[in-house]
């Protein structure tokens, strides 16, 4: 049987209503039947070239203004006609990373009747979910108008950063959406390029380590290989030791014990460790109440509790449950454990990794007919049984999502674009990558010279910050979080080119996805027409630490952008914190002085740094005259809680 003649195809981002970079060399390429001549006209202009062996061709056309509609002809010599019509000529923009990129419109915050407001002249390509252990030549998607029905499903920041600039430019707009949720920024990343940064090459160390295909995890071996990593990542529950047998007894003296406000978790209250935390609090029932049932809550524990009233067990999870350490304890509790007066909690924590303790309120007991509604937060009686060294790098998973394998989503999402003209990139992602924050600098490094290298040349790209999520802790310490944001901006700061929108205030405590992805799309534009678009008179950059002075018992923060700053609320200003020497934080008085802050605290005599919306999800009120929150930074270089996480 002959062989089947190959047909003549372009790559899928030429397609009907494509949008082509203006005033940049537009690349066109595609297949047809090796050694075939094939001439190409776009427009006015006509190119004409020979397939090679692979049956591979490419041509350039010449720079063009903004504007349309063109339509490009392909004839191949051997193998017929193709025509790509309604092609337009403007601004073209990739948008990637993980969920909160992906996110789309109908989940965005857009008002009904606003989402196809000014989007006239948009065009969105959606590249499809796919991975590849090699460089692919190909994605599967196609250019589609903005209407209604296809921005439901289209990312909802892409949306807005279009929406702004084509009220600013008057150039059409094409948006290319290639991103998925909760994957790491390896994974957009080629292995060459990771190989030859050297605090991401255990990230390849790591991938290598995974079971081969032939072996599931329902296999037996698939099962030895979880025991096995379970081992390897999380401490395991010796139960309680001798010396902790009685503290659940309501007898019991606490006087040796300390007190540990909660909720927060126990880094934060400094108590860095894993192993197994007691906690104990007393409530008063009125005799009145005698006889009846009540409801414990005790918030969100991670990982694992077990607990008792007047010393009866009445609650606990452990491994059973997966997701033990964001699941919320609600106990019955039945009437014959409890007495008039003096009743005692005891709470037995096991953290196995990571941080951990009592995070997340409300903490209550409480009569179902709200008879009895005492509050819990606050002080509690609490000590350490069983103290191990902290875990913070999880091992590699035997078995993994292959969108999580470095340069798996590169291969498959991002190679198969090069060399498709494009004026830059936007970035939102990084939660994946919280836990090993300090890497991420150079990681998102490497990611970012990677693309530009095959692109050849130094495209603008804006990242967004991550935004506030999980609950606001009472008090000041350590973050993953906020050291992540730090690693954003620093990459900002060392890259031409490359941009931060901070959208910290964006955030909810309770949804990793916040809703008004509209604000965020507008801070993008916004950076975009000042540094890519030249609109030099904008104020588009958020305030940032420029410097400081110890004066006195205060510190005086200066800041860069901070023109007409302003703190919402007014002073004090909130999310300030300040350490002495000790390297112990406080809550500070932070209060304006021009683009100045003065900082300080009666509990700290002798301050040596200041931190700003230090936390996981800090309360920020600082802005400037564009209303631009300031980013979160640190004046000290103490180390860091993911320093050396690989």
């Amino acid at each position: 049987m002959p062989t089947p003649m190959p047909k003549l195809k372009l790559a899928s981002l030429f397609t009907d209503h494509a949008v082509l970079q203006r005033r940049q060399k537009i690349p066109v390429w595609g297949w047809s039947a090796p050694g075939a001549r094939v001439t190409l006209v776009l427009g006015d202009e006509n190119r004409t070239t020979e397939a090679n062996q692979a049956g591979a061709f490419r041509v350039e056309f010449n720079p063009r203004e903004a504007g349309g509609t063109l339509t490009l002809t392909v004839t191949c010599s051997v193998n017929g006609t193709l025509t790509v019509s309604d092609l337009l000529v403007g601004e073209v923009w990739l948008c990637s990373g993980q969920s909160n990129m992906d996110w789309p419109c109908s989940v965005s915050g857009f008002g009904r009747t606003e989402l196809a407001e000014g989007l006239a002249g948009v065009r969105l390509f959606k590249v499809a979910y796919v991975t590849a252990g090699e460089p692919q030549i190909a994605v599967t998607g196609s250019w589609t108008v903005a209407d209604e029905t296809q921005l439901a499903n289209f990312t909802g920041v892409g949306v807005a950063f279009a929406r702004e600039l084509r009220t600013h430019l008057d150039c059409p707009i094409g948006l290319i959406h290639s991103a998925w949720g909760g994957t790491p920024a390896e994974a957009w990343t080629s292995l060459p390029a990771l190989a030859a940064s050297a605090p991401c090459v255990p990230i390849i160390d790591r991938w290598r380590k995974q079971a081969p295909s032939d072996i599931t995890p329902d296999s037996p071996r698939g099962k030895e290989l979880m025991l096995a990593w379970e081992r390897d990542t999380f401490y395991q529950d010796p139960g309680i030791s001798a010396a902790a047998s009685k503290w659940m007894d309501p007898a019991l003296d606490e006087g040796d014990w300390l007190s540990m406000d909660l909720p927060q978790t126990l880094g934060n209250a400094g108590v860095d460790i894993n192993g197994a935390v007691w906690f104990r609090r007393s409530f008063d029932l009125p005799a009145s109440l005698a006889g009846r049932d009540v409801v414990l809550r005790l918030g969100v524990i991670d990982d694992f509790d077990t607990t008792w009233i007047n010393g009866e067990h009445v609650g606990g999870i452990g491994k059973e449950n997966p997701n033990a350490f964001a699941t919320a304890r609600t106990y019955q509790v039945p009437a014959r454990i409890l007495k008039p007066g003096r009743n005692v909690i005891a709470v037995r924590v096991f953290d196995h990794f990571g941080p951990g303790g009592v995070y997340q309120g409300p903490l209550r007991v409480s009569t179902a007919d709200g008879a009895l509604n005492l509050d819990l937060e606050g002080p509690w009686k609490y000590r350490v049984e069983l103290a191990l060294p902290p875990r913070r790098t999880m091992a590699p998973l035997p078995f993994a999502q292959p969108e999580n394998y470095p340069g798996y989503l590169f291969n498959a999402m991002i190679a198969p674009l090069v060399p498709y003209a494009m004026q830059g990139a936007i970035w939102y992602q990084g939660e994946s990558n919280a836990g090993r924050a300090e890497q991420y600098r150079p990681l998102l490094t490497a990611m970012i010279n990677d693309w530009r290298a095959h692109w050849g040349r130094e495209f603008p790209f804006g990242i967004v910050q991550l935004n506030a999520w999980q609950p606001r802790l009472k008090e000041p310490g350590e973050s993953s979080w906020a050291e992540l944001r730090e690693a954003q901006s620093q990459v900002a700061t060392d890259l031409k080119q490359v941009w931060r929108a901070v959208g910290i205030d964006t955030g909810e405590a309770d949804d990793i996805h916040p809703k008004n992805k509209p604000l965020i799309g507008y801070r993008l534009a916004l950076l975009a027409r000042r540094h890519v678009y030249g609109d030099t008179k904008l104020l588009a950059d958020s305030p940032s630490y420029a410097g400081m002075s110890i004066e006195g018992a205060a510190i005086r923060v200066r800041l860069a952008n901070a023109r007409g700053l302003t703190a919402l609320g007014g002073n004090p200003v909130p999310g300030f914190t300040i350490a002495g020497a000790d390297r112990k934080w406080h809550h500070a008085i932070a209060t304006l002085d021009g683009d100045c802050v003065l900082v300080h605290s009666l509990e700290v005599i002798a301050p040596v740094a200041v931190r700003y919306a230090w936390a996981d999800c800090p309360t920020v009120t600082l802005v400037n005259a564009a209303g631009l929150p300031v980013d979160a930074f640190r004046t000290d270089e103490w180390p860091m809680i993911t320093a050396g996480v690989r």
